[in-house]
């Protein structure tokens, strides 16, 4: 539906921009013939005119401007009228702006994959498995100092919370596979992470 404005034939501003079609105004578009009524010489009723639909961009890249003025031609539809006109142009989003939009996606594609507290789950995990294998006595290794052993000591301990928590799952899943309702609440590590730690 087209909007009816109502413009001050000197500046051109918009007075009401909110102003539809009252009944004198719906007259006249039905006659196409009849005066207007009821509008003050000082001011003037024209009708917005779109030549064109809004641009389909990705608005995370691309600005959308809109613009409008005054048109001294009649309306397409009702040419007793003088346009409103709305265009629309296109304007590039500066690369940085991009890059953050960028980062976002990948935030969720990763989020989607692996939601973070489980990749904190598969690094420590995995961190834990490779101090196995290579230094497993590193309690008593001159290799490396004591800073770095609390580090490790501090990942195993994190490590088998998240396994006895991985166990805990496990046994609720059964419980349900089995048809009985678990306590979802109850039997889970829940200690807060600390860096005392004896080595």
């Amino acid at each position: 539906m087209e909007r009816f404005l109502v413009l001050d034939r000197m500046t051109k501003g918009i007075v009401n921009p909110n102003v539809m079609p009252g009944p004198d105004v719906n007259k006249w578009i039905t006659s196409m013939t009849d005066p207007i009524t009821g509008i003050s010489p000082d001011y003037e009723l024209v009708c917005e005119y779109e030549p064109y639909n809004m641009p389909v961009v990705d608005t995370r890249l691309i600005n959308i401007i809109t613009t409008q003025s005054y048109l001294d031609a009649p309306h397409p539809v009702y040419p007793a009228l003088k346009q409103w006109l709305k265009v629309y142009s296109t304007e590039d989003i500066p690369a940085d702006i991009k890059k953050l939009a960028v980062d976002n996606k990948e935030d969720e594609a990763n989020e989607t994959t692996s939601p973070s507290p489980k990749r904190i789950k598969y690094i420590i995990l995995a961190m834990d498995n490779i101090i196995k294998l290579t230094c497993s006595d590193y309690k008593n290794s001159s290799l490396i100092n004591d800073k770095k052993k609390k580090e490790i000591t501090i990942i195993k301990q994190i490590a088998d919370k998240i396994r006895a928590n991985s166990k805990t799952k496990d046994d609720k899943n059964a419980l349900i596979d089995a048809g009985i309702n678990p306590d979802l609440d109850s039997d889970w590590l829940i200690d807060e992470f600390t860096e005392d730690v004896t080595l």
